[in-house]
């Protein structure tokens, strides 16, 4: 009994022993098939630092820091040259840090999609625009891109200077109340920006409390998103849904769609009662024609209920998700925008004087004025430090697209499924392109001195046919020029401002 019980002993230590022998070995011989693979070998053809086993490149960097994707954007490009590669672990990246690259790759949407690193977005914004493809994507920009006729933006413009002048007022009191305390910058213009695209998106509503609730909201989410990419462990659902963090997103993701849905459900009641008592009638200066019927404000949604109507594959869901997707899209480039150029002309006061003095030309002293179409379009200073901000700081520093079909780029294969990283803020510090690149010079956008620039040398928002929609009209420059045409006229900006 007690010999057999010692062999049943040694042969349960015998089969322990061979498994923990034999499933080193399988991962061994796994990631040497792997390593052999044709992915592989196409991607190590790719100019780059040599990868660790397993680890690729992450000791390399400092993956936490804020400066990451600028550090590597710059070390990594002069080292290696407009196309590099760098390995997240046993996941390629490839970096394209050049206009003629960038180009061939967002020319077209055939060859790439959505980044899985978005789909972490997905209960939020759906199946909108943002995340969506083929022919469902095809079939929502149709729809959105009426939305930014040049038309409507004489109901926008009201919007702006009423927002405009509550942020210049907001900074007019933090400065009295607290003249030597430094002041939150980005704090102001999220918020700034925040109001203006709930306003532009969603109309004026009887929700306004619940709005700012909202908007709230939807800044706490995107800190979140953002704490996701950065830890790749978070982005594993079974160890996400264990911490905090997972039950804050889903508080946050109920306020947001409660209220969506709730100013969606307004808005459709406030069409269907217009066309009740007018059928030739539409709400807030929907575009049927060439001239608005209406002097009520324009508002985004009503064109989407508008297309609804009128038989769009188009639902209170589907409209719920062009309603955030509006709102993620372009609250957070627009507040970034803003926040550097105060930043930028506080620390180069000839340019402010010089803004001042085309502001008081344009608008002939009378500071209270509001700013109009025709205002904007005359103030090309202006509008040349921002983009001169928007070169050195751009708002969409790099994309991150997943190639859905075998690709040349700068004669190398990429394989389908590895993710590209268009750097964007490389190719605008370029010295190439651009000669002492951190310096800010706004005369770079004089006209005599674009003639020759490639049209992918300044493509702060993205490019091909994804870019950002508001590209279009100039919502994103417009938006910062009004804000800063109250603030600048009401109050100066130092370095102190921001220290």
């Amino acid at each position: 009994m007690s010999s057999a019980l010692n062999n049943v002993n040694s042969l349960r230590t015998d089969v322990i022993l061979s498994i923990w022998l034999i499933l080193p070995a399988i991962a061994i011989f796994y990631y040497w098939k792997w390593s052999r693979s044709r992915t592989v070998r196409l991607i190590n053809a790719i100019p780059g630092r040599k990868p660790l086993p397993l680890l690729g490149n992450l000791l390399h960097w400092d993956v936490f820091s804020e400066d990451f994707y600028r550090d590597m954007a710059t070390s990594w490009t002069k080292k290696y040259g407009p196309i590099a590669r760098v390995w997240f672990g046993p996941r390629p990246f490839v970096a394209i840090a050049s206009p003629e690259l960038a180009q061939k790759f967002l020319s077209t949407t055939k060859h790439y999609t959505m980044a899985n690193d978005f789909s972490l977005l997905g209960d939020w914004l759906g199946n909108s625009l943002f995340l969506s493809t083929g022919a469902h994507w095809k079939n929502r920009r149709r729809l959105v891109t009426p939305v930014f006729h040049i038309q409507n933006f004489d109901s926008f413009i009201d919007i702006f200077n009423e927002e405009s002048s509550i942020c210049a007022a907001e900074f007019e009191k933090m400065i009295e109340t607290n003249p030597d305390k430094e002041i939150n910058v980005t704090r102001v213009m999220t918020q700034c920006a925040l109001n203006i695209i709930c306003e532009s998106a969603m109309g004026q509503t009887k929700l306004e409390k619940e709005k700012q609730v909202y908007i709230s909201n939807v800044q706490r989410y995107c800190q979140i998103f953002i704490r996701r990419v950065q830890r790749p462990w978070l982005s594993i659902n079974w160890i996400y849904r264990m911490t905090s963090l997972r039950r804050e997103y889903e508080r946050c993701l109920s306020v947001m769609h409660a209220f969506t849905n709730k100013v969606a459900r307004e808005r459709r009641e406030m069409f269907e009662q217009s066309v009740k008592k007018n059928s030739d009638q539409l709400p807030n200066d929907v575009i049927v024609d060439e001239k608005p019927k209406s002097t009520s404000r324009f508002a985004m949604v009503d064109r989407l209920i508008e297309a609804s109507y009128e038989g769009a594959d188009l639902d209170d869901t589907g409209i719920r998700e062009e309603i955030n997707m509006l709102t993620f899209a372009g609250h957070d480039t627009t507040s970034i925008a803003m926040g550097w150029f105060l930043y930028l002309i506080a620390k180069h006061p000839t340019h402010q004087q010089m803004i001042v003095d085309e502001l008081d030309s344009v608008f002939r002293g009378d500071r209270d004025r509001p700013c109009t179409l025709q205002d904007v379009s005359e103030l090309q200073y202006m509008e040349r430090c921002i983009k001169e901000t928007l070169r050195l700081y751009p708002s969409v520093p790099v994309l991150v697209r997943k190639v859905s079909q075998d690709i040349e780029i700068g004669g190398y294969t990429i394989p389908a499924g590895v993710t590209v990283i268009p750097f964007f803020y490389y190719i605008h510090h370029d010295p190439d392109l651009y000669p002492d690149p951190e310096a800010f010079k706004p005369e770079r956008f004089f006209p005599e001195n674009s003639i020759d620039r490639h049209p992918y040398a300044f493509i702060p928002f993205g490019a091909g046919p994804r870019h950002c929609l508001e590209c279009h009209v100039r919502p994103l420059v417009l938006n910062p020029i009004e804000v800063f045409t109250s603030a600048l006229q009401k109050l100066s900006v130092t370095e102190e401002f921001f220290n």
